[in-house]
């Protein structure tokens, strides 16, 4: 939307193709439905979340970044506000309406929209891009073009439409793919889910990824349970790489901190004082008053404890398995979601073939492409969108070129 918009605004003519019934699905529920438009942290800071293929970016972040990317929806209709970590949400907390805002954006520019039309190849003549081959009720369609942009985004949420079409069109042509795998996607764990389980929300927790008992990364924030596993901000955040090292058969361990307000000596005082001030309680009672209910069966099952033991009885052997599993509470990670429950695809279209600074192809000439088929991508926060809104805004400008 973002690059056929520009694209008219610049005088082109154009036509957008969309091979859903809806325009936007995708970005209609991003954000949980909310829709983080973007994260108005400096651009430095802001690349180090897209690793080291974020350095790609720089360019068209200098030329389109989170300012202007307020500034435009606020142009069209969007109200936006700040919320914690620098993340920019809609002011009605709504990604519809982003949708809706950008379609009459489109109207206004006058690009023509076709619906439940599917792009089967792109029309190559002399290492030039002419125009597309769709698909619609088995009949083939041909448009002629001076450009095209290809924004056909990953794999991941195939019910919106992003199946991975735009990748095997392209790989045909000559463009190298980069490995595809699920990013910001929920984890399978040992442990298993019931009901009191289901829709826990572990909030203010700190995580270390251990990968073959070494400690590789540690994230602070919010975990949830879910009927197939983990998930949450912070599970999300380290999908990527616990994707990449499942794929290489190593063992991956989280280690979740319960209380990191509380070094080990005064967890150690609070569990003696709560232990003392309520010994006439069954222990399951008395550590509700530190952890949360719901963990509290899986947590004394962990320690062997019995949870009808007093509090008065329980010996300082127990007092220290219950500290070290509130410090080091070990979830062992034994797969991940599909791509149906992925957030975005890590992998694409090689950055190597791809100018910078235009978006346009190094392999054919007047391609374009923008968003999730490039090989980039970052963890939540608005930074995924930010890209996508960014690289589109270039490819619009720069086809018109």
């Amino acid at each position: 939307m973002l690059a056929a918009g520009t694209a008219a605004e610049k005088g082109a003519e154009v036509i957008l193709i969309e091979k859903m019934k809806k325009e936007g699905i995708k970005l209609s529920i991003t954000g949980k439905g909310r829709c983080n438009i973007t994260n108005i942290i400096s651009i430095s800071e802001f690349i180090e979340h897209f690793g080291k293929k974020g350095k790609f970016l720089r360019q068209t972040f200098n030329y389109f970044f989170s300012e202007e990317t307020v500034n435009f929806f606020n142009s069209i209709g969007v109200e936006t506000v700040k919320e914690r970590g620098g993340r920019i949400f809609t002011k009605k907390g709504d990604a519809k309406e982003v949708v809706f805002c950008l379609l009459k954006w489109l109207k206004k520019n006058k690009v023509k929209i076709i619906k439940e039309e599917k792009i089967e190849k792109i029309i190559i003549e002399k290492n030039k891009v002419i125009g597309i081959l769709t698909k619609k009720n088995n009949e083939n369609i041909k448009y002629f073009a001076d450009s095209v942009i290809m924004a056909t985004g990953g794999k991941s949420y195939p019910q919106t439409g992003s199946t991975g079409d735009g990748y095997k069109i392209v790989e045909k042509e000559g463009h190298k793919i980069n490995e595809l795998k699920q990013a910001l996607v929920p984890l399978k764990t040992d442990i298993l889910i019931n009901n009191k389980l289901k829709n826990l929300k572990l909030k203010n927790i700190k995580v270390s990824l251990f990968i073959d008992d070494k400690k590789k990364k540690e994230e602070f924030g919010e975990v949830y349970f879910y009927e197939k596993g983990i998930t949450g901000p912070v599970i999300l955040s380290l999908s990527k790489k616990i994707v990449e090292e499942k794929k290489k058969n190593k063992k991956i361990k989280l280690k979740l901190d319960l209380k990191p307000g509380l070094d080990e000596n005064k967890l150690d005082k609070r569990i003696i004082r709560d232990l003392e001030k309520f010994g006439t309680k069954n222990i399951e009672d008395i550590l509700k008053k530190i952890l949360p209910a719901n963990i509290i069966n899986l947590f004394l099952k962990r320690t062997k404890i019995d949870p009808l033991k007093k509090g008065n009885i329980i010996n300082l052997n127990e007092r220290k398995k219950i500290k070290e599993n509130i410090k080091r509470f070990e979830i062992n990670i034994e797969g991940y979601a599909s791509f149906e429950e992925a957030i975005i695809t890590s992998g694409g279209i090689s950055t190597k073939e791809i100018c910078p600074n235009t978006m346009e192809s190094k392999i054919i000439k007047n391609l374009y492409f923008c968003g999730e088929i490039i090989d980039i991508d970052a963890d939540t926060g608005g930074y995924n969108l930010q890209a996508a809104f960014s690289t589109g805004i270039i490819a619009g400008n720069n086809c018109v070129k």
